[in-house]
């Protein structure tokens, strides 16, 4: 995947039934290796841009779970991999904290649509 593709993604350049077909194989791959004890899921990414993201652009990921556009595993890595990212610059500390929530069932719970629900209602403009 590349920073474009997921940028595209939040512009509506792409819906997310594209997004979705484009990290298909690297989802399969990284949640294969979140269940394997003592295993790290690896992110696929390339940089090809500096991205920007903030509180829209997370109000839009929890939209496209609510909706099933994208499943759990699915928003698990692109959060992965924005937050892995060297050429992305967060809003504000605690969007940055917010998305960390969305990765790893492990070690964070699986994301519900309870969870993101609370979260709408905590980042309304």
């Amino acid at each position: 995947m590349n920073l474009t593709d997921i940028n595209k993604f939040f512009k509506e350049e792409i819906p997310a039934s594209v997004l979705k077909s484009i990290i298909a194989q690297e989802v399969q791959n990284y949640t294969l290796n979140l269940q394997k004890l003592g295993f790290s899921a690896e992110v696929y990414l390339i940089e090809d841009m500096d991205f920007y993201f903030g509180k829209s652009k997370l109000k839009k990921l929890c939209s496209v779970f609510l909706d099933s556009l994208l499943s759990v595993d699915e928003i698990a890595y692109i959060a992965d991999a924005i937050l892995l990212s060297n050429s992305v610059t967060f809003e504000n500390e605690e969007i940055r904290d917010i998305l960390e929530t969305f990765t790893d069932p492990a070690i964070h719970g699986k994301l519900s649509q309870h969870y993101v629900i609370s979260l709408l209602s905590q980042i309304e403009d």
